[in-house]
């Protein structure tokens, strides 16, 4: 749009002004102009393409945050170090906020200690509830068994044997009975007759006094055995049972219910999963605090020198509002090259570059970089010359770089058949006898000839005089020069 708009402008440029008042067309006349064939011839010697000087880095600096500025620690033609600080920013309120971070940081990490403190006393507690309670509930079964087994006795009564054994024990005591008795028959006699002393008497009479004893328990044991057990004490045993089986229900539920208090355990571990994630966040916080505290100091990313200074003390920086330039490394020329002399400015290949800003200097420069990407309608493309360090050199300058070449082919048309307008140059092409206008992009210019690198093609006829009086859509009738 901006390449029609141009060439609309330069056509008005080439009609008489009568003919473009304001709501008037332009109705195609008959005019009489020198014309030419385009033909394409072998071209030899240098050609010489434009371009800019540019550094190899080159940088804005700018803040990330909003804040005011304190320090700015350079001018324009400082040159500076990578890593050293440009501009300082007001950072109190970063450092707050850091600290702030900091501490929530430290609260989160007494947080999780707490919680792992409580999980683990919840576990050990829950542990000793289960053992204790698995304990009791052991017990209780233990007192039920025996709690059945005195039952079962209680209601299979006694036994033969034990019959028995309490018969043989009244004979045995009886007859330990009968001889205590003899043996105190005697012990009188002979104390009274004083063949034996009054302690032996005694001796003798406790003695019987135990036979006695024993015996009577014996008969009183055997009289219990034929009895049989007495119904209170079968009650008693059952009662005992219900009990025993009771204590043993009573155990298993306090069993179950310390097992169910052993799952608070899970709650706790919970706990110390949401107090870590909450330690975590603030670690990140402390990690985002410490990150905008850093960008309160721009430092410089590479080796260079200050070009532009945008701000200065208590000016407020904003996100993305450059506060310096900054370039380094070494400088190149960016020339534009037409696509037919690409060839020629490979990577590595030379060339000689001058300056107007330092006449009568002749630079050696190297192909370092094509730009693959052709600039439009130009249809050239950026090449980029490393040039050597040399006083004076600065980006922005304006430079030359010819090109060698042998045996490349062209077109060159009359330096009268062209003319530029705002920094473009056109042709009249007729077409159909019809004038048209074109944009085309010229080279070096040589013995009234100038060579057209891009724009036209061969064997298409162009206006070569009398250009000023054409307008768009005129028909055009060559005449004899």
């Amino acid at each position: 749009m901006i390449v029609a708009s141009l060439a609309a402008l330069a056509l008005a440029g080439c009609q008489p002004k009568a003919e473009h008042h304001a709501g008037a067309k332009h109705e195609g006349k008959n005019v009489q102009a020198a014309t030419m064939v385009v033909e394409e011839e072998t071209l030899a010697g240098v050609f010489e393409a434009t371009g800019t000087v540019r550094p190899l880095y080159e940088a804005e600096i700018s803040a990330k945050i909003l804040a005011k500025v304190l320090k700015v620690n350079v001018r324009p033609g400082e040159v500076v170090q990578k890593g050293q600080t440009l501009v300082s920013l007001d950072a109190r309120d970063m450092a707050s906020a850091l600290r702030m971070a900091e501490a929530h940081r430290q609260s989160a990490g007494v947080a999780v200690g707490a919680a792992q403190t409580a999980a683990a006393m919840e576990r050990e507690t829950s542990k000793s509830r289960i053992a204790q309670a698995e304990a009791a509930a052991t017990q209780a079964r233990a007192g039920l068994a025996a709690a059945e087994a005195r039952l079962d006795l209680a209601l299979a009564g006694p036994r033969n044997q034990e019959r028995e054994q309490a018969r043989l024990a009244v004979a045995q005591a009886k007859a330990q009975l009968d001889q205590a008795e003899r043996d105190l028959e005697r012990s009188k006699r002979l104390y009274e007759s004083g063949a034996i002393s009054g302690r032996q008497r005694e001796l003798d009479q406790t003695t019987y006094d135990i036979a006695k004893a024993q015996y009577d328990l014996a008969v009183q044991a055997e009289k219990i055995a034929a009895e049989g057990n007495r119904e209170q004490d079968i009650r008693a045993a059952r009662e005992g049972v219900a009990q025993a089986k009771a204590a043993v229900k009573q155990a298993d539920a306090a069993v179950q219910s310390a097992k169910a208090a052993a799952m608070q355990t899970k709650l706790r571990e919970d706990e110390i999963r949401a107090a870590r994630a909450q330690a975590n966040q603030s670690s990140a916080a402390v990690d985002a605090a410490r990150t905008n505290l850093s960008f309160s100091v721009l430092s410089a990313p590479f080796d260079g020198r200050v070009v532009t200074r945008m701000a200065d003390p208590g000016a407020m920086a904003s996100p993305g509002l450059p506060l310096l330039k900054i370039e380094g490394g070494g400088f190149r020329l960016e020339a534009s090259i037409p696509e037919k002399l690409l060839a020629y400015a490979s990577v590595g290949s030379k060339g000689q570059v001058k300056l107007d800003a330092l006449p009568g200097e002749t630079l050696g420069a190297r192909v370092v970089e094509v730009i693959p990407q052709g600039q439009g309608q130009s249809r050239t493309f950026i090449v980029k010359y490393a040039l050597p360090e040399v006083p004076g050199l600065k980006s922005g300058l304006f430079g030359r770089v010819e090109i060698a070449r042998s045996g490349s082919t062209g077109i060159r048309v009359p330096e009268s058949a062209t003319w530029t307008n705002e920094g473009l140059d056109y042709v009249w092409v007729i077409q159909d006898r019809k004038a048209h206008l074109r944009i085309i992009t010229v080279g070096r210019r040589e013995n009234g000839l100038v060579e057209v690198l891009s724009g036209l093609k061969t064997k298409e006829v162009i206006v070569t005089t009398d250009r000023n009086s054409i307008a768009e859509g005129d028909t055009v009738e060559p005449k004899n020069r």
